[in-house]
């Protein structure tokens, strides 16, 4: 049995954003706690406690020192970024266009409530979809999601309407989880995948900072990353969408 962890995040919000980002770094189980152990120790000797990609390009939180050491920082950044591709299996993605969602009509947009349940439904189905194709019935994806009061609740709603739904569901996905990121660096590396791709949407690859930059080659551009998406015609809710795909994904 193949089993991994596969911690999400998102970036961007609905009220107000042009792009709603859900991203979730996927984790072979055995490789989660070096990988921690890693990014901790990089994070230490920089003085720092925890990653947060906002305060970390504005210098402000756990960054607050660092206006004159911003090359330091994207040194840092650049390191991290490519632990994180090194040990993850790979990283799924879904940036949502905000207009999109607001041309819904109304009792669409009253049913899905956020985008993000979308993209949190759009990863499951990926994880499934793909474990199906590459006929891995034995895998196994322990979900590990950001503690947030404003979107928990809902996420654990669609988990468990969908493991009621669909035996393919439970089968894949044993247990949904909820953690504080600063005390969990898979969390900060989820949140790092989705600021990078939230910033691609807002400004284009070419507009981005120079750090942000190197970070999309290292992250977005490496064959482990891809991007999934849901369809929902019209009256549909979630779990009863298309996937598309963006791009290739790596196998499992």
């Amino acid at each position: 049995m193949a089993v991994f962890q596969v911690h999400c995040d998102e970036s961007g919000k609905l009220q107000d954003s042009k792009c709603v980002v859900f991203a979730a770094c996927v984790f072979a189980q055995n490789e989660v706690s070096g990988f921690s152990r890693k990014w901790n120790d990089y994070l230490r000797n920089a003085g720092i406690k925890y990653l947060h990609m906002t305060d970390a390009m504005r210098c402000q939180g756990e960054f607050r020192d660092w206006a004159n050491r911003r090359r330091d920082r994207d040194d840092l950044l650049e390191t991290l970024g490519q632990l994180l591709v090194d040990r993850t299996a790979f990283q799924s993605l879904s940036p949502m266009d905000v207009s999109h969602f607001r041309a819904l009509p109304s009792d669409d947009q009253k049913r899905f409530k956020d985008l993000v349940y979308a993209g949190f439904d759009a990863l499951m189905t990926t994880l499934m979809t793909d474990a199906a194709n590459f006929q891995k019935p034995e895998h196994r994806f322990h979900l590990i999601y950001d503690l947030s009061e404003e979107y928990s609740s809902q996420c654990l709603k669609h988990f468990n309407k969908l493991r009621r739904m669909h035996e393919s569901y439970r089968q894949f996905f044993p247990s949904l989880t909820f953690a504080d990121d600063q005390e969990f660096p898979p969390l900060q590396g989820a949140d790092m995948v989705a600021y990078c791709r939230k910033e691609v949407f807002l400004k284009g690859a070419d507009g981005c900072p120079g750090v942000v930059q190197k970070l999309i080659k290292i992250i977005l551009d490496s064959p482990r990353s891809s991007e999934r998406s849901m369809r929902y015609g019209h009256g549909a809710a979630l779990g009863e969408g298309i996937l598309e795909i963006h791009d290739e994904q790596q196998g499992l």
